[in-house]
C-alpha cells in the first residue's frame, strides 16, 4: 500500500476527522485498491457495519471483482435482487450488517430503492465519480447520507461538485501525481520528459496515385 493511501486511511479512522471526506485524485493513482483496503478495515473493526458504494454502472463489476479478491463479500444490487430481497427479508434486516452493497447512482435514485436505502444506517457511504451527482443523484445521495456514518466523495482534480455542498463537515484530500511520494520520499509517479523525434518520407508514385484516387 503506497503512503498515500496508507494516510486517507489513518485520516477515515481518526477521531477527529470529519464525517464527509472529498477525495481528488489523478487517475491511475490507486483510489480503488484505497478504498478496499479502507473498507476491509471497517468491517474488521466494525463487523456490523453496513457499507454502501454508489457508482456508475459500468464500473459495478471491477468494483465487485476488487472486493470479492480481498475477501470481502459485495453484493451488485438490481432490480432482480432488490425483488428479492423485498420478498425474502422482514423489514428490520432488509440491509444484512456485515454487508457491502454496489448500486448504480441511477438505480439508487428509483422512488422504492431510495426509499430503503435512506431508512438504513450506513457506517460508510462511497461515492465513485461524485462530480456526476447532480440533480435527482444529488437528492437521493443528500437523503441517503443523512443517517449515514461518514460518507466519502470521489472525484478528479479542479472538478467541481456543484449540487453537492462543501462545509465544515468536509475534509479535503488531494492526490497529484506529481506530489505523492513513497516511504523514502522520493517521487511515486516521476515526472516524464517528452522527446518528439521528426521522421522524413517521401510518398511513392504508387502512393501518390492512391492518394489522388482517394481524393479526387
Amino acid at each position: 500500500m503506497a503512503p498515500h493511501h496508507a494516510r486517507l486511511i489513518e485520516k477515515f479512522f481518526d477521531p477527529s476527522s470529519k464525517k464527509v471526506i472529498l477525495l481528488r485524485s489523478d487517475p491511475g493513482m490507486g483510489k480503488g485498491n484505497a478504498l478496499v483496503a479502507l473498507a476491509a478495515r471497517l468491517l474488521g473493526e466494525e463487523p456490523a457495519a453496513r457499507i454502501l458504494f454508489l457508482v456508475p454502472a459500468l464500473m459495478r463489476s471491477q468494483f465487485q471483482e476488487r472486493f470479492l479478491r480481498a475477501g470481502i463479500p459485495a453484493v451488485i444490487l438490481d432490480r432482480y435482487r432488490f425483488r428479492e430481497m423485498v420478498d425474502s427479508e422482514p423489514p428490520e434486516n432488509f440491509w444484512p450488517r456485515g454487508s457491502l452493497m454496489i448500486l448504480s447512482l441511477d438505480f439508487a435514485k428509483q422512488t422504492d430503492v431510495l426509499g430503503e436505502l435512506s431508512a438504513a444506517a450506513w457506517g460508510l457511504v462511497v461515492v465513485d465519480e461524485a462530480h456526476l451527482v447532480k440533480g435527482a443523484r444529488a437528492r437521493a445521495l443528500s437523503r441517503i447520507a443523512q443517517s449515514a456514518k461518514r460518507v466519502i466523495l470521489s472525484t478528479l482534480p479542479g472538478l467541481k461538485l456543484t449540487d453537492i455542498s462543501e462545509n465544515d463537515e468536509t475534509t479535503v484530500v488531494e492526490w497529484e501525481r506529481n506530489s505523492v511520494q513513497n516511504e523514502k520520499g522520493d517521487p511515486i509517479y516521476p515526472g516524464q520528459t517528452a522527446i518528439l523525434h521528426e521522421e522524413h518520407f517521401r510518398l511513392s508514385q504508387k502512393d501518390l496515385r492512391l492518394l489522388k484516387a482517394l481524393t479526387s
